[in-house]
């Protein structure tokens, strides 16, 4: 019985974090033009939740590091970088949002 409860606490804990993200995706439609994620799994995720901003992929991506900056520059004003926790994604956010701060992209 105490199993139970137990994974029913656990499942109820997975569906507040899972309800406080789409809380997230759709608060953040309201507060930028664009959301920037490494790859193709990340942005069919995004759409899945909810999100109908446009998306632009980092990863996966012909465009050289430059190209993107300067793609993203011009079409928006304010952006979220959705990376990845690890190194890879620590690398590019940090890299994206040095490069787009100086260009004013909040």
């Amino acid at each position: 019985m105490r199993r139970n409860k137990r994974r029913g606490q656990r499942r109820e804990q997975k569906l507040d974090l899972f309800r406080e993200f789409l809380r997230l995706v759709e608060e953040m439609a309201y507060d930028v033009d664009a959301a920037i994620v490494e790859g193709r799994h990340d942005e069919k995720t995004l759409r899945m939740s909810g999100f109908g901003r446009p998306i632009v992929r980092c990863s996966q991506t012909k465009r050289s590091f430059q190209e993107l900056v300067d793609y993203i520059a011009r079409r928006f004003s304010r952006v979220v970088i959705l990376a990845d926790f690890d190194e890879k994604g620590e690398e590019i956010s940090n890299r994206l949002a040095t490069h787009l701060e100086r260009r004013g992209i909040a």
